[in-house]
């Protein structure tokens, strides 16, 4: 009989990161009484978003990304964890990147990066669920990125739903 330490043993995929420990992952649940929102990703080092997935439930969604424009109002951090926290792992890794939600951007000078938008259908006794993610690794130096969600221009139905991301730290 074969016995295993409780000891760290590495994943058998390509990810180094998530072997040592230095992938990261954080969500954000949205609704009509949360929009519109700015995301603040304040990014502290070099890292890869390996994810960034849109799920609405209910309504249209404008998804936006910028980098530039000026901040406004009080952004509150958004708790984020660690993708691996087996036994044997270093605690204490830092992340690269506060994520923080809240306040105001105006896009003057702001560069858009990415669009995205969602819709579902609906009617009385129906509802659908519909998702985007980016599946293509980025790289980010340290910057301030900010993605707005809110509803579509000229929709008639709030959206709700969560945006999930990971990230890996060098």
């Amino acid at each position: 009989m074969a016995t295993f330490p409780l000891a760290h043993r590495p994943f058998k995929g390509d990810s180094t990161a998530y072997n040592d420990g230095r992938r990261f992952r954080v969500f954000y649940d949205f609704s009509v009484s949360t929009l519109p929102v700015v995301l603040k990703f304040a990014i502290t080092k070099n890292l890869d978003l390996t994810m960034a997935s849109q799920t609405v439930y209910e309504g249209w969604l404008r998804y936006r990304v910028f980098i530039g424009g000026t901040e406004g109002g009080t952004f509150t951090p958004i708790a984020q964890s660690r993708v691996n926290n087996k036994i044997g792992i270093p605690t204490g890794i830092d992340s690269g990147m506060t994520v923080s939600a809240g306040g105001t951007l105006d896009l003057t000078g702001a560069t858009l990066t990415d669009i995205i938008y969602l819709k579902t259908i609906g009617s009385s006794n129906q509802s659908s669920t519909v998702s985007g993610e980016v599946s293509s690794v980025r790289g980010f130096p340290p910057t301030v990125a900010y993605v707005v969600i809110d509803q579509i221009p000229g929709g008639n139905n709030p959206p709700k739903g969560i945006l999930k991301y990971e990230w890996e730290v060098e």
